[in-house]
């Protein structure tokens, strides 16, 4: 299960090359197939895939409040 949780966490290191170079558009994709990946069986949810997914939504929040979208951000918290 250990590659599910190595995916997620190249997911958002990707997530970060693209905000890095001005390409939020391509973060924001990477972030939210990091949220939305499901993990289907308890062994899935590792510790790793945990702090992916929170990292995953911590940084697509800062990108939607420095770019006012506010009603994305509103939507992410639910």
């Amino acid at each position: 299960m250990a590659d599910k949780s190595q995916y997620l966490t190249k997911k958002v290191d990707e997530g970060v090359r693209h905000e890095a170079n001005q390409n939020l558009g391509e973060a924001i994709k990477s972030y939210e197939e990091v949220i939305k990946y499901p993990l289907q069986v308890p062994d899935e949810i590792t510790e790793e895939a945990v702090k992916a997914k929170e990292q995953a939504c911590y940084k697509l929040g800062y990108i939607y409040k420095e770019k006012g979208l506010y009603d994305e951000l509103i939507e992410l918290t639910k």
